[in-house]
């Protein structure tokens, strides 16, 4: 009990790295004449500079991005996910991620964070009660409810009841749908809609060009009724096809039916698309990753800035 409560505590915004090996999670406050200034939960210590090998200034996390009800054909991609718990999820942004924002679950239709650097940690900043889909390593997928976590490992439990264990190494990312949004609770008849599912988890545009699609056979399919029903007039009026029986009529006519079941399959395969990308859908894991470093000096100290993704900044004080 005491190790959940403990690990359970909301993590600090900055790390002190000793040169014994040892590391302390605080908020940075100043350095005062080669003396660092450090507010940990319980007090405010000072350590001079010859004890610390480097500070990381920010709060801690993995990059993420999600998707909200509001605005549920973007999404957004702030920074970092600091924290998981149930009901909300902590967010750090901003240079340095010293910003400090947090989002209603219920507010998320769905939400996906990833490691961009391989000594990102994800257990920190999970919470038991929490349905997710964690993506290993390897690239397969496992979804349950997060039974336990610990600073080493993470148990999930699936929905027939067994147990997996992850470590940290094990962990390349996750996901969270928002439990209205998830077909395993129960079907909507609004997804037979095409188009309405892909819009819904954020997919706008795919969302939209399936609705296109279905916009553009059914005017087609129209058009092509339409100069059939018109050639089967114009042959009712002409003596010559009732005299002589044309075959020039009933060839147009052919025509003209042929291409309304071509569209009406092609229409088919569009929406059989559709179906399918609703019942096996999963977000797709999609973080772009870029990084660029800025070295300098200040006073004697070497300040290290960069630049993750397209949110994420952090500096790093070494000395």
């Amino acid at each position: 009990m005491v190790l959940l409560s403990v690990f359970a505590a909301p993590l600090k915004a900055d790390i002190i790295y000793f040169r014994d090996g040892t590391n302390m999670e605080g908020l940075f406050v100043t350095i005062d004449q080669g003396i660092l200034i450090f507010r940990t939960l319980e007090e405010e210590k000072q350590f001079p500079f010859s004890e610390i090998t480097k500070i990381e200034v920010g709060y801690t996390g993995v990059p993420l991005c999600y998707t909200t009800r509001e605005l549920s054909h973007e999404k957004t991609c702030p920074g970092r996910l600091h924290r998981l718990e149930n009901g909300q999820m902590i967010i750090a942004s901003g240079i340095g991620f010293l910003e400090r924002s947090e989002v209603s679950l219920d507010d998320i239709i769905f939400l996906e964070f990833r490691k961009s650097k391989d000594d990102q940690k994800m257990l920190p900043h999970l919470s038991p009660g929490i349905k997710l889909t964690i993506e290993r390593a390897d690239g397969s997928l496992a979804t349950g409810v997060i039974a336990s976590v610990s600073s080493e490992t993470l148990e999930l439990q699936k929905s027939n009841g067994d147990i997996l264990s992850f470590r940290e190494e094990d962990l390349a990312g996750a996901r969270y749908v928002s439990p209205v949004e998830r077909l395993d609770q129960g079907f909507r008849f609004v997804y037979l809609f095409p188009g309405w599912h892909q819009i819904q988890r954020g997919n706008f545009w795919g969302g939209m060009t399936i609705i296109g699609g279905f916009g553009m056979f059914a005017a087609a399919g129209a058009a092509e009724y339409s100069a059939a029903r018109k050639v089967n007039s114009n042959a009712s009026s002409d003596i010559t096809f009732l005299l002589f029986n044309t075959h020039s009529y009933y060839d147009e006519f052919a025509k003209h039916q042929n291409n309304q079941r071509y569209i009406g399959a092609a229409a088919g395969l569009l929406y059989l698309f559709h179906l399918f990308d609703v019942f096996r859908w999963a977000p797709s894991p999609g973080f772009f990753t870029a990084q660029v470093n800025y070295t300098y000096s200040v006073a004697g100290s070497e300040f290290t800035r960069s630049r993750e993704g397209i949110h994420q900044i952090g500096f790093v004080i070494t000395f």
